[in-house]
């Protein structure tokens, strides 16, 4: 091939390429160009595949079986108001986010007091774990519970003097705008169960901050 000379605007010379070589040069920019889109392609596509997982329940329904846990709730013992709960799943994630806001009591020094959970679900066991910081220092409890129609958490802790305390919290689902919250512990190995605890939590909004 006979190489052309031309000078670009300082004088420099340049190579003029016959118009085959040019469209040549063309052709391997653009399959160099094709297999870049087509690398970032796949990834995206990979990346759309996993956020199914979690954005998209006819996926995987089992990362959505506490959907109904999402919204802002108000929480009573009895008659009287002792929480503000809101439970979210933030855009592209797989995990539940409880932010809860106990009133001032004397639990709490008299205190509000606001504590903080996160809510997944385990494919390998096939479990939901929660892992709940309380906004008392030094208290963080993890609880496990089976996929069930009623969502029971279990834990168990072991005292100074050697006594196992097992604590089970369920969750009952009334309807569409009320939970059943009951805790009981044993610390006879759960020949007997005591309540700890009974709450009834009412909706206040739906799918909160999603």
């Amino acid at each position: 091939m006979i190489k052309r000379y031309i000078s670009d605007q300082d004088g420099r010379p340049v190579v003029a390429r016959s118009p085959r070589a040019i469209q040549s040069l063309r052709l391997v920019l653009l399959a160099a160009l094709m297999v870049m889109v087509g690398a970032d392609g796949n990834r995206a596509q990979a990346e759309s595949t996993y956020q199914a997982v979690c954005d998209d329940p006819a996926h995987f329904p089992e990362y959505h079986r506490l959907d109904y846990l999402l919204g802002q709730w108000v929480i009573y013992a009895g008659a009287m108001k002792f929480a503000d709960a809101t439970l979210a799943r933030p855009k592209g994630g797989c995990a539940l986010v409880e932010t809860w806001r106990a009133l001032p009591s004397e639990t709490f020094a008299n205190r509000a007091s606001v504590s903080n959970a996160l809510i997944a679900y385990d494919a390998e066991t096939k479990r939901w774990q929660y892992f709940w910081a309380t906004g008392v220092i030094g208290l963080v409890l993890q609880f496990t519970a089976p996929p069930n129609k009623d969502l029971i958490w279990t834990r168990s802790e072991t005292s100074v003097g050697g006594t196992v305390k097992q604590q089970r919290v369920t969750f009952t689902r009334v309807s569409d705008v009320e939970l059943h919250e009951r805790g009981v512990v044993s610390v006879d190995a759960g020949a007997t169960w005591t309540t700890e605890y009974d709450l009834t939590w009412r909706r206040k909004t739906r799918h909160a901050l999603r």
